[in-house]
């Protein structure tokens, strides 16, 4: 299940769906107006952007380094190639599939209570030599993640078991928390074929769905609806997945720093259109990179616990349990239905 690149993508998903939101409100404003006036998109103005985190579990995560762009326009966004990208000392490596990534060795893993550092070395304003970008963040504690049930939400009479909720428990510490929660499904081809690994979270509008924070459970158990699912899972356009019995699904609790949270939390409320009417399309986010650069870098602490989808007969037709388990597929459950 690979990490790298998730907050890349979502930085800028988010960007391009913000631009979205702001230029449809300045039409409907345009529409309204009978006098002349000038909008400062700042066309031409250009600032590095660099986002990233890294987490407790061993895997490989990535650094996104990038520029912004004039605000109306389409062209894709392009990452910045040649900076020099460390966390503690340790060189990042390029991605050879995505031009401005930043990869850690594979099997990397923060420690909880370690202090990071980012340091991001580049020539940016070219003038000949290189600029130091930074940002640090102490590794919060892993708060694990204590049962996840899968809950169905359907009011008919026949028990079905999709659409449901994924249900997460777990202790809420002491003291101000950030967390996130992200979907991972396992689908199988049968009880004994070969499993094909899904992390639904990858997508950008998917990504880091639910950020919630938590300053009055101090000490007590949060129980968390992270998920709502249904038979059909939306990945991307035109790509898409029906779960089935068999399949497992596995929800990731992370325990952000505050830094990151915070600058993600932004990014979200800004794509989504809450921002007022007449913010500013320019408007900056709030992150921790030193050095005149927007983004934020973060640690966290993260848990897992999976749970599989049962089969229970009113919630998938014969013919969907052939195309997947083939003529025989009643066999495969006990008690046969």
């Amino acid at each position: 299940m690979k990490r790298a690149g998730c907050s890349c993508a979502l930085f800028l998903y988010l960007c391009a769906m913000r631009r979205w939101v702001v230029i449809c409100c300045l039409v409907l404003g345009l529409a309204a107006c009978t006098e002349p006036w000038d909008i400062d998109l700042n066309a031409g103005s250009r600032r590095l952007v660099i986002s990233g985190a890294v987490g407790t579990i061993p895997d490989t995560y990535a650094v996104c380094v990038t520029h912004t762009q004039d605000f109306l326009s389409d062209a894709p966004y392009q990452g910045v190639e040649g900076a020099r990208v460390t966390i503690n000392g340790v060189l990042l490596q390029p991605d050879t599939a995505m031009s401005g990534r930043y990869l850690t060795a594979p099997g990397f893993a923060a420690e909880p209570g370690t202090t990071y550092l980012l340091e991001v070395w580049l020539d940016d304003d070219g003038d000949g030599v290189e600029e130091c970008y930074s940002a640090s963040a102490v590794a919060p504690p892993v708060v694990p993640l204590g049962s996840l049930a899968l809950m169905p939400l359907t009011t008919s009479t026949a028990f079905k078991a999709l659409p449901a909720s994924t249900l997460i428990a777990f202790p809420d510490p002491v003291g101000p928390n950030f967390y996130g929660a992200h979907l991972y499904v396992t689908t199988a081809q049968d009880s004994s074929g070969v499993y094909r690994t899904l992390r639904y979270s990858d997508i950008p509008d998917k990504y880091i769905t639910n950020m919630f924070s938590s300053t009055v459970e101090d000490g007590s158990m949060i129980y968390y609806p992270a998920f709502m699912l249904g038979r059909h899972l939306t990945l991307a356009s035109g790509d898409s997945i029906t779960l089935f019995p068999f399949d497992t699904l596995t929800v990731e609790l992370n325990n952000h720093t505050e830094a990151y949270f915070t600058y993600i939390s932004q990014l979200q409320t800004a794509s989504s259109g809450s921002n007022p009417m007449f913010m500013s399309p320019s408007g900056e986010f709030t992150g921790n990179i030193s050095g005149g650069a927007l983004g934020a870098f973060g640690v966290y602490g993260a848990s897992r616990a999976s749970v599989p989808v049962a089969y229970t007969p009113d919630t998938w037709e014969d013919e969907e349990m052939r195309q997947r388990f083939g003529s025989g597929w009643k066999s495969k459950f006990s008690p046969a239905p």
